[in-house]
């Protein structure tokens, strides 16, 4: 699980889609930062088109161009030798990048932007949730009234995929969600929206930098938990939770490392962590294209009696099993129903059966 070896995959490996004749389309959630754009640029060099959801216009503008003269610079140099290669030639091999206005604090926009979507676009090939949620966070309240790691990582993602689960669905497409090895923490399970909120409470004490892991593992087994039921709803879809490893990143403890005395103890305790234990952002980003990728050259042959469930991986694309407690059919199930219930209160329904 965390000390597993594995081997990543070259680039070239990956399937490629011609853009002129494939069409294939992908929405990657919180795309323009850490190991989301190292997917949606990948996606993009693979000839997909990428809708990078993200708040902010301005930042994706930037991404975009970065995406865009990376691209360019990397094919150029392989492809020195060829004199017959022009620039234009490389970026004809490119899929394209739009912006997909999406906030996972607030619901309203969440739906707007798979309103949008729907508009542009009759299918969708890959849904990716990168893993951009909230992470250790102090406990507060969205005024959506879900706890925000609750929200961003998996109350926001249920609704977009609520909305687009047909357009996925039409095409045999897949929903890809980065998971994490901390949904093994959770062996309490709290079954109604009630006895959410008062769990989430009940781990809102000090210190923080401890219990806020564990609001987010509740999030991440929520959403094995979710994919699992639709994947009997809806076994046209490949479902796939993928941990990618420990993927450190110094903002979200530079609270801890700038204490006095004690900081340099943690920043030390971090280090090691990353070291012997850590990924990086390419590599968590290849666990993910490889599934993703590879999963677009075939779909599941339902008629012939492919109904498997959602699948669990670990890094490197290794198949692997989740928590007991995020397997139980029984615990799923009620997840389940709570989320389609909490949503509806609030005003938000499915844009389909379920």
């Amino acid at each position: 699980m965390v000390f597993a070896t594995c081997s990543y995959p070259n680039w070239e490996d990956l399937p490629y889609f011609n853009p002129e004749t494939s069409n294939k389309v992908a929405i990657v959630l919180h795309g323009d930062k850490k190991c989301g754009y190292h997917i949606s640029k990948h996606l993009f060099k693979h000839g997909i088109k990428v809708y990078i959801a993200c708040r902010s216009k301005v930042s994706f503008n930037i991404i975009k161009e970065k995406i865009i003269a990376e691209s360019v610079e990397e094919e150029s140099k392989k492809s020195k030798n060829n004199t017959d290669t022009s620039i234009t030639d490389i970026a004809n091999m490119f899929g394209h990048i739009k912006h997909l206005s999406t906030d996972l604090t607030d619901l309203d926009n969440v739906y707007n932007s798979c309103l949008y979507f729907k508009e542009k676009e009759s299918h969708l090939d890959l849904f990716i949730d990168s893993g951009g949620g909230y992470i250790a966070s102090s406990h507060f309240t969205t005024r959506d009234g879900y706890e925000i790691q609750l929200q961003t990582n998996y109350i926001a993602q249920v609704l977009m995929i609520f909305q687009l689960i047909d357009l996925i669905d039409n095409c045999g497409g897949s929903i890809l969600s980065v998971s994490s090895f901390l949904h093994f923490l959770i062996t309490k399970y709290p079954k109604n929206e009630g006895e959410w909120s008062d769990e989430l409470q009940s781990l809102n004490k000090w210190p923080n930098f401890v219990y806020c892991w564990f609001r987010f593992a509740m999030a991440k087994t929520f959403m094995i938990q979710f994919l699992t039921i639709l994947s009997i709803k809806r076994p046209n879809v490949n479902y796939c939770n993928i941990n990618v490893g420990i993927l450190m990143d110094p903002s979200i403890y530079i609270h801890l490392t700038r204490l006095p005395i004690i900081g340099i103890g943690f920043w030390l305790f971090f280090q090691m962590i990353d070291f012997f234990l850590g990924v990086d952002e390419i590599e968590s980003s290849k666990s993910v294209l490889q599934i993703g990728l590879n999963n677009l050259t075939k779909q599941k042959d339902v008629n012939s009696g492919d109904t498997s469930l959602a699948k669990y991986y670990n890094k490197g694309g290794v198949e692997a099993k989740s928590s007991s407690i995020s397997r139980d059919l029984d615990y799923a199930t009620a997840t389940w129903i709570e989320t389609v219930h909490s949503l509806r209160d609030r005003g938000y329904v499915s844009a389909s059966k379920l």
